[in-house]
């Protein structure tokens, strides 16, 4: 059974919600809620919030100015390398990836 840890953090509030999937069932187990202004910090907020809680994986929803996206301008070779090295398509390291003998 997985479980996945969803954080949605706003200007006053922080809100966690912990889910468990597994085959065709699905199912929160926790939700919290606590108030950026009664901690010292979003950071102290955020871990009220998610205290005790143990997931496989997390997810955070952040505000959109609060975020920056980023355009990379990659030459076509390191897309073809890219994608030769990625996980779905070989177990073998990329060319790029520092390996130790």
């Amino acid at each position: 059974m997985a479980r996945w840890l969803g954080i949605d953090l706003s200007a006053t509030t922080v809100r966690v919600a912990l889910v468990s999937s597994s085959y065709r069932k699905l199912g929160i187990e926790a939700l919290r809620e606590e108030s950026v202004a009664d901690h010292p910090s979003v950071v102290a907020a955020i871990r009220a919030a998610t205290v005790g809680l143990r997931p496989d994986a997390c997810a955070a929803g952040l505000e959109g100015r609060k975020t920056f996206t980023r355009k990379l301008d990659l030459p076509r070779a390191a897309l073809r390398t890219s994608t030769m090295c990625s996980p779905s398509r070989s177990r073998r390291p990329c060319p790029s990836s520092s390996t130790t003998p």
